[in-house]
């Protein structure tokens, strides 16, 4: 597997509150919400305690409890610090064994797979204008400017348990896979994303173009991203 990351506070904010992990087999992205420094704590907490999980030998169910952890973590470290008041994070992370890809998410970081040429998102957006155009009340172009587009219904932090979107599906040789945070596809859009991943350029320089890409478009949050090139080496 070619994995390729980047991440960059983008053109408006001064601190970075996304962290990511990029391994030989988990790639994961958080985003982290509660504003100057306790987003960045709630991330980084989030990504570290799933980054350290020992037990991989069932991916869904160590998914799982990773999750339940690294919520825990972030909601007691809210809950008993005054600077930390408030904060969560989104979290989304991909673990790939023979030739499985396992899922867990929640928030709103995506996790797209690019196959034969078509670009698909494999999470759901645990957000207000979600259920609202799941509801039929809202399009996707208005969504992209109602003022609730940024306030999640779900995150890790919110309190001690969190419902986690967790499912698998089979890899196939040549899939692109995709992880980024908002500040990457409320910029750039999915078909301009689509194109550059299918690029010829390697998985770190298309991950280095489309933050650049979302940077040039305004640059308005933070832009986590992690591209990965399945190759028949990873379906062993």
């Amino acid at each position: 597997m070619q994995v390729g990351t980047e991440s960059h506070p983008g053109r408006v904010r001064k601190v970075n509150e996304d962290a990511f992990h990029a391994g030989r087999s988990l790639l994961a992205v958080a985003d982290g919400l509660g504003g100057y420094a306790a987003g960045e704590v709630a991330s980084s907490l989030a990504i570290e305690t799933l980054a350290g999980w020992q037990d991989w030998d069932d991916p869904q169910k160590a998914l799982l409890y990773a999750f339940q952890k690294a919520n825990h973590t972030v909601w007691q470290r809210a809950t008993t610090d005054e600077k930390c008041a408030g904060m969560g994070t989104t979290l989304t992370a991909a673990y790939i064994k023979s030739g499985m890809l396992f899922v867990a998410h929640v928030g709103d970081s995506r996790l797209y797979l690019c196959r034969n040429g078509r670009l698909k998102s494999l999470t759901e957006d645990h957000s207000i204008v979600n259920e609202l155009i799941k509801g039929g009340d809202l399009t996707e172009a208005e969504a992209q400017f109602h003022p609730q587009r940024n306030i999640l219904t779900r995150a890790l932090g919110m309190g001690p348990e969190v419902p986690v979107d967790c499912y698998r599906i089979d890899l196939q040789a040549g899939d692109r896979l995709l992880l980024c945070t908002d500040g990457l596809y409320n910029m750039v859009a999915e078909n301009r994303i689509q194109t550059m991943l299918l690029s010829k350029a390697t998985a770190k320089q298309i991950a280095v173009n489309l933050t650049a890409a979302a940077n040039v478009e305004g640059g308005l949050d933070n832009i986590t991203v992690i591209v990965a090139f399945i190759t028949g080496e990873d379906l062993v």
